[in-house]
């Protein structure tokens, strides 16, 4: 893998909006120890010359050799984990991983790792000799086209919480009522009953909040206009339910417990085949556990069974 590569690879995730040659010296300021930065020849370059190095150019072994000798693995593990964090994305991260032979388990290490061994090579300064692409090697290229054209997709346009619930939001809506009573041995739990439990409350804004933001993953992808991203909403839903199923089915003290377990193993699996996780804006924890609601709409789901 080249720089470049990496750099471009992780820039949905980490950049935070800055520009090439700010993006460029905040990779290599945060690799480097912090007694390093002021003779580092590459945090010096004007601007333009770190852009190139972020569309091609390759660093000189010089400049390599001073990166990998004052190297601070853990400085930059750190400041992944940060970014990586802000920006929701250990999912989509750890895909990436995935596709360029990582395990994507320790995702931060993982990325540290691949920079250092770029670095390394930069050092040693081996010239690979180019040869014919494989069908393999072409047919890879083409997906790697695909994500990038998928990570550039417009955000979905966001849905409103409406002040009063909507007809469409009861069937969760009951099952959430139904999970606050498990807890609190209250079996008429309704909006009313806040204000003997006002925690639930800020549970229940939570709540909706996650399902309009699924939502508008499902208007969003119809709006798409693209016959071959029409189902995706329909794939989401059907990963995340092959992924928290198990989940549902073990045996919790009460429903709000099992609600709480559930929408924590949503937030933390892949989805698979819901090709538009390639895009920082088209999956996230909040999308999933909204997910989740949609599928207790469905009657796929439900946190209190005697709830009927």
């Amino acid at each position: 893998m080249e720089f470049v590569d990496y750099a471009k690879g992780l820039q949905p995730y980490i950049s935070e909006g800055k520009t090439e040659a700010d993006y460029f010296v905040a990779i290599i300021s945060n690799f480097l120890e912090n007694n390093a930065l002021d003779n580092c020849h590459l945090l010096n370059y004007k601007k333009d010359t770190q852009y190139r190095y972020m569309t091609g150019n390759k660093i000189s072994r010089r400049d390599a050799q001073y990166v990998y000798d004052h190297r601070d693995l853990i400085k930059y593990t750190e400041w992944l984990n940060k970014k990586i964090y802000n920006s929701d994305s250990r999912e989509q991260v750890t895909i990436w991983l995935t596709k360029n032979g990582k395990p994507g388990e320790y995702i931060e290490n993982e990325c540290q790792e691949l920079l250092e061994e770029i670095i390394l090579s930069l050092c040693q300064n081996v010239q690979k000799q180019k040869k014919t692409s494989s069908e393999f090697e072409e047919s890879l290229i083409l997906v790697q086209e695909i994500e990038k054209k998928i990570a550039s997709l417009p955000k979905p346009l966001p849905l409103s919480v409406p002040d009063t619930i909507t007809d469409t939001e009861m069937p969760y809506i009951s099952q959430l009522f139904a999970a606050y009573g498990d807890a609190e041995t209250c079996p008429n739990f309704c909006e009313d009953t806040f204000n003997k439990f006002p925690e639930y409350k800020h549970d229940f804004d939570d709540r909706r909040i996650e399902y309009f933001s699924a939502a508008s993953i499902e208007r969003s992808v119809a709006e798409l206009n693209s016959q071959n991203l029409s189902n995706q909403f329909d794939i989401l839903k059907t990963a995340t339910f092959d992924n928290i199923v198990d989940t549902s089915r073990k045996k919790y003290s009460n429903g709000y417990e099992k609600m709480l377990n559930v929408m924590e193993k949503a937030t933390s699996s892949p989805v698979e085949n819901y090709i538009l996780s390639s895009s920082p804006y088209w999956i996230n924890g909040k999308i999933k556990k909204g997910v989740c609601h949609h599928l207790v709409n469905d009657g796929k789901l439900k946190w209190v069974k005697s709830n009927d």
